[in-house]
């Protein structure tokens, strides 16, 4: 079944009222029934693994469904340097994902103190635009562009441009995490390990 003939669209697209609506208003809207739809399909399964980059979605359908506390959150944390090499593995593979990947991760992580015991990681901008130039040149029609992208990001990790150097980050107040997998310098068997170690306790 499609998005076309499921009821629970159809009977969605019969709902919309006929007004004027911006982009995040009409988003919003279409996420609801994507979310809910995949929560229903989740429930019917009885146990299910929903991967996602947006958790609020997901989560308030849970909680209209009355099953929030069914809900266990896992966020997966890859390095810039990580997500760099699997975005441009994909890219040789022919699934071209762009850049946005990079946005997200500024969504969800923000700077630390070092001592703060959420720290995940280091990120350095110096570093960053190096990755830029190493494997999205074709992303942007200069340096001075790949350099704006670059440091608007780290901006929007609260680090500013002439902050150079190394800063630890934390995933931001606001997302929901039951377990964090850091897999920076994991091999596949060591991620595995882990899961295994989790959900097994």
């Amino acid at each position: 079944m499609d998005e076309y003939t499921d009821p629970a669209t159809k009977q969605f697209y019969k709902t919309i009222e006929n007004k004027y609506m911006d982009a995040d208003e009409k988003n919003n809207l279409f996420a609801d029934v994507l979310y809910g739809k995949m929560v229903g399909d989740a429930l019917l399964a009885k146990k299910a693994i929903l991967d996602d980059i947006e958790q609020e979605g997901l989560l308030k359908a849970f909680k209209a469904a009355g099953k929030a506390r069914n809900v266990f959150v896992l966020v997966v944390y890859a390095s810039l340097k990580d997500l760099a090499r699997n975005l441009n593995s994909r890219r040789i593979e022919g699934d071209a994902r762009g850049v946005f990947a990079f946005e997200q991760f500024a969504q969800r992580y923000v700077k630390c103190i070092e001592s703060d015991p959420k720290k995940i990681d280091t990120v350095n901008l110096d570093e960053f635009i190096r990755l830029l130039k190493a494997h999205f040149k074709y992303e942007f029609a200069s340096e001075e562009e790949l350099k704006t992208f670059a440091s608007k990001m780290f901006s929007n990790m609260n680090i500013k441009e002439d902050e150079r150097g190394d800063y630890p980050i934390k995933l931001r107040d606001g997302f929901r995490c039951d377990y964090l997998l850091n897999t920076t310098g994991k091999t596949l068997d060591n991620i595995n390990a882990e899961l295994q170690a989790v959900f097994t306790t």
